[in-house]
């Protein structure tokens, strides 16, 4: 089965509008949700803030870029 994967980026205000983004549509289609946090690196100087969240913290993560 797909998943439904968002590549999360920005401050707190995207990263739930992309995570509410994923959720309705992973829900939608009847599958699984990850979010890529390969933007968050330590040359970027925003963090993943929605592990603050209960709701999120079951949520697969992919933390590393994909070869592509």
């Amino acid at each position: 089965m797909t998943a439904v994967e968002v590549l999360l980026t920005g401050g707190l205000g995207n990263q739930m509008f992309g995570a509410a983004a994923g959720v309705a549509l992973a829900e939608r289609l009847g599958c699984p949700l990850e979010f890529d946090l390969s933007e968050f690196t330590d040359l970027n100087s925003r963090k993943y803030q929605l592990d603050f969240f209960d709701y999120f913290k079951n949520i697969r993560v992919k933390r590393q870029q994909s070869s592509s």
